[in-house]
């Protein structure tokens, strides 16, 4: 009876070592998934920005001139419209592009640091709990990685029509000749960014629960990110 008494009380200061030991990487965890908050949400932000339309957002006239080089009544019209467009495109679209592209980037980075912590949690209930708060964390960024990719590519069919406009002198049955599928392209894409939409906000659902759940076992401390202070 002894013997098993003392078996007990071993096991049990075992797992209270493993717990007492968890304490600082948990708490490490926790700052590290408030960091991946962040740079989450610094994405996803970013990736509505480039598809708000013109009169929502001045400071991105593509919109506004890629539908008059659709809709003008002239050609002469047409291809200024375009033209413009196309310099809107390198002005403002392509290099809006490329930063949100750096931020998914930063984004990689911070999920990369939540695995890593994860893995360094000793408490095996709690090391799984934090590898499905990551899991799930690098499927947001899975997400927002192809709707960077796809947004890209929606942007240079759009770019493409336009310069079609000014090299055939604004003549749209000859730009519609030479890519028929352009327009079909471009809401296929449009379509395939909703439906990543959709994944994000499943998989933001998922770390969340999943995050829930380790802080009531474990007994974290959150820290505050800056879109939900």
């Amino acid at each position: 009876m002894k013997a098993l008494a003392k078996c007990l009380w071993a096991a049990t200061g075992l797992l209270l070592a493993g717990c007492g030991r968890d304490a600082e990487v948990l708490d490490r965890f926790s700052r590290s998934y408030t960091s991946f908050l962040d740079a989450e949400g610094d994405a996803s932000i970013a990736s509505y920005v480039p598809v708000i339309r013109s009169e929502d957002n001045p400071n991105n006239p593509f919109w506004k001139h890629l539908r008059a080089a659709l809709d003008a009544a002239s050609s002469a019209a047409r291809v200024q419209s375009a033209s413009a467009g196309i310099a809107d495109y390198d002005r403002v679209v392509d290099p809006y592009l490329d930063h949100f592209a750096e931020l998914v980037g930063n984004l990689d980075k911070s999920v990369l640091g939540l695995i890593e912590i994860a893995n360094a949690i000793h408490d095996r209930e709690y090391r799984n709990d934090a590898l499905e708060v990551a899991k799930s964390a690098r499927e947001a960024q899975g997400d927002l990685a192809t709707i960077c990719h796809l947004l890209v590519k929606r942007f240079s069919v759009q770019r493409k029509v336009m310069e079609g406009i000014v090299a055939n002198g604004g003549n749209l049955v000859a730009v519609i000749g030479s890519d028929p599928e352009a327009s079909r392209d471009a809401a296929g894409l449009t379509r395939t960014i909703e439906e990543c939409r959709t994944s994000l906000t499943s998989a933001e659902r998922k770390y969340r629960d999943a995050f829930s759940a380790l802080k009531g076992k474990a007994g974290l401390k959150q820290y505050a990110a800056k879109y939900e202070r």
